[in-house]
């Protein structure tokens, strides 16, 4: 029984890896079944037996990267006991974390804008609202220690959300790009916008 589920959920992963690349390499309208199952070498019908669905495994799909991107995060930030140097470290870490996962980036983008309702609505976990809230409540606890300045909330983590969304396209645009140099001048920014002087 625990072997048969942990077999289960390596073949569940590796469907989802694949749809991620795929959703990448040809957009979330044509990800279909057929490209995502040949891309892991299986028959579609193998998709289904794991996935009831289209919306479910795409709900996967955003559910696993998001969860993969928080991990990240969170690993980034472990020890720290400043909420200013805490984010520093989720800038810096995002940005790194975008270069090391460019697919994952691709995708989620595909997901959020260029998809259909119903994968837009089965990928809820990546709206940007989701993350302006992580945000918010993140910019409320450095206020309430004193850290950062007195600004609007949502105002700010529209503006460091904004800020982070346009890290993934430059990765694209600039290959030669120095990403340790680019992280922490984004690095640098984010913690003049906020911080208390």
């Amino acid at each position: 029984m625990v072997k048969g589920s942990f077999i289960e959920e390596k073949r569940r992963r590796q469907i989802v890896d694949a749809a991620i690349d795929t959703i990448a390499e040809h957009g979330a309208a044509n990800a279909s079944f057929s490209k995502i199952a040949a891309r892991v070498g299986i028959s579609p019908s193998l998709i289904s037996y794991h996935f009831a669905s289209r919306s479910e495994l795409v709900a996967a799909v955003a559910n696993t990267m998001n969860a993969d991107l928080d991990a990240a995060l969170e690993q980034a930030t472990e020890g720290t006991d400043s909420c200013l140097a805490a984010a520093r470290l989720l800038v810096d870490g995002f940005v790194r974390y975008a270069d090391r996962n460019r697919n994952h980036m691709l995708a989620m983008l595909q997901l959020t804008v260029g998809s259909s309702p119903s994968d837009r609505e089965a990928a809820a976990v990546l709206d940007q609202e989701h993350a302006i809230a992580e945000w918010q409540e993140f910019l409320r606890e450095g206020q309430q220690a004193g850290e950062f300045r007195d600004f609007d909330l949502r105002t700010v983590a529209l503006c460091l959300h904004a800020l982070l969304t346009g890290v993934p396209r430059e990765l694209f645009v600039n290959p030669e790009l120095d990403v340790d140099r680019f992280a922490a001048q984004v690095a640098d920014f984010a913690e003049r916008a906020i911080r208390k002087t």
